[in-house]
């Protein structure tokens, strides 16, 4: 998926990726439970391997399973990289001056597609 966005974008361009943090959720794993207007819903998380595994159990009785695959800043840059992305910048809340941690559970990486060199034109 990530070299078909990679295909689409103009010499040049640019990607945001609004992600998982994978540490945040290696460190937040187990139960909650939040209040809402009908009552509490209960949530469980669990990473097993690179996946993230989420249940959410409503108040009326409804279940919503959920899976993510969770990858590092080092494999996401490098999977980026393999693809012609280069790293520009990554942070949280969407904040260029606000690095990412594992106290937060989102994370935003900004590529660029590498531009081709004149001297490459036309070699293969």
């Amino acid at each position: 998926m990530l070299s078909l966005l990679a295909a689409g974008l103009r010499e040049g361009g640019r990607l945001i990726l609004d992600l998982w943090s994978e540490q945040f959720f290696r460190d937040h794993q187990g139960n909650r439970e939040f209040e809402v207007s009908g009552g509490v819903v209960r949530e469980a998380t669990r990473v097993e391997s690179d996946r993230l595994f989420v249940q959410l159990d409503y108040p009326d009785g409804d279940q919503e399973q959920f899976e993510w695959q969770l990858l590092s800043p080092a494999q996401m840059i490098s999977m980026a990289e393999s693809v012609g992305l280069t790293l520009l910048l990554a942070c949280t809340d969407f904040d260029a001056t606000t690095s990412p941690s594992s106290t937060n559970p989102r994370i935003q990486f900004l590529f660029q597609r590498c531009c081709i060199s004149p001297t490459n034109i036309g070699h293969s």
